[in-house]
C-alpha cells in the first residue's frame, strides 16, 4: 500500500471514531500517523484534512495548544498561503488558540514567531492582540475589539463558547500577575487585587494556580496581607548556589576540625616520666 493511500484509509478511519464519537479508537489512528509523511510532495490536501481532524479530536478536551499548532500547520500550507479565504482564518484561529493556551516555553517561543508573520498586517486586530500579549505592561479586561472577537467562530461556538471566554479571562489574569512579578519582590494583597480588578479571594486563587501549575514562584502571608514574588532559578543558578553551599559546610568543617585539634592538644595532660627520662644516647 502507498504512503498517500494508507493516509487515506487511516484519516477516513479516524473520521468515522469522531463521527461515533469513539475518542479512544480515534486517538489510537491519530497516533499511526506520522506528521513526516504529510509533508511529502502531493500530500497537501492530506495534510489539511489530517490537520482538521487533530482540531475536531482536540476540541473535546480543550486542549489549546495542539489546536493552535494543528491551525497554524494548515495556515502554512503553500496552498493555504495562496488563499486569503484559507490562510486568514487559519490564522485568526492560531492567534485566539495560542492566546487562551496556558503560557509555557512553547506559547511563548510561537507568540514571537507569528509576531513576525508579514501576512498578520493584513488582520489590524489580531495584530493588535499579538502585541499586546506580547508588551510587558498590564492588560485590560474586557479586551479591545469586543465587537470583533466576541463575534469570531472560536467564541460563539454553542458548546464551548462560553467556557472560552471564561478561559480567556483567566489568562488575562494569569498574564497580569505574571507582568506585576516582573517588577514587584512584594505587593500588598489588596494592592495586587485592586490592579488586577478582582476581590482579594479571586486573587489569591489565581496566584494559587499560576503556582500550581509552576508557571511562578510566589508567597502569600495571609495575616500581613503581604505576597511576595521569588525569581525562579535557573538549572545552573541552583547548581552554583548547590555548589557554593557545599563549599561553605566543608570549610566549616575544617576549621572546626582544627580548632578541636588545637584544643586537645593544648588541654593534653603532660606524661611526668615523658619529661623526666634523659634522652637516649647516641
Amino acid at each position: 500500500m502507498e504512503a498517500k493511500e494508507k493516509v487515506e484509509f487511516l484519516l477516513e478511519q479516524m473520521r468515522l471514531f469522531l463521527a461515533k464519537k469513539d475518542h479512544v479508537r480515534a486517538e489510537i489512528i491519530h497516533k499511526k500517523i506520522q506528521p513526516a509523511m504529510l509533508d511529502k510532495e502531493g500530500m497537501q490536501d492530506l495534510k489539511i484534512r489530517y490537520q482538521r481532524q487533530t482540531i475536531e479530536f482536540h476540541t473535546r478536551t480543550s486542549d489549546y495548544l495542539a489546536i493552535c499548532k494543528a491551525y497554524r500547520a494548515i495556515f502554512r500550507t503553500p496552498k493555504a498561503q495562496a488563499d486569503p479565504e484559507m490562510w486568514k482564518p487559519a490564522l485568526e484561529h492560531t492567534i485566539l488558540f495560542l492566546i487562551l493556551s496556558p503560557f509555557d516555553a512553547d506559547v511563548s517561543d510561537i507568540l514571537a514567531r507569528i509576531k513576525e508573520e508579514k501576512l498578520l498586517a493584513q488582520i489590524p486586530v489580531f495584530e493588535s492582540f499579538i502585541k499586546l500579549f506580547s508588551t510587558d505592561t498590564l492588560v485590560k479586561w474586557p479586551l479591545d475589539h469586543q465587537n470583533v472577537w466576541r463575534a469570531h467562530p472560536v467564541f460563539t461556538d454553542p458548546e464551548f463558547g462560553e467556557k472560552r471566554v471564561k478561559d480567556l479571562e483567566k489568562r488575562v489574569i494569569e498574564r497580569n500577575i505574571r507582568t506585576m512579578a516582573m517588577y514587584y519582590e512584594r505587593i500588598r494583597t489588596a494592592r495586587l487585587a485592586g490592579l488586577l480588578g478582582l476581590d482579594i479571594e479571586k486573587t489569591e486563587q489565581s496566584l494559587s494556580d499560576l503556582v500550581s501549575s509552576k508557571q511562578l514562584v510566589a508567597k502569600i502571608d495571609r495575616p500581613a496581607g503581604i505576597v511576595s514574588f521569588v525569581r525562579a532559578q535557573t538549572a545552573t543558578e541552583l547548581l552554583n548556589d548547590w555548589s557554593s553551599d557545599i563549599n561553605k559546610l566543608l570549610t566549616l568543617v575544617e576549621s572546626t576540625t582544627h580548632l578541636i585539634q588545637k584544643e586537645i592538644m593544648v588541654h593534653k595532660p603532660v606524661n611526668k616520666m615523658d619529661v623526666d627520662q634523659p634522652a637516649p644516647c647516641e
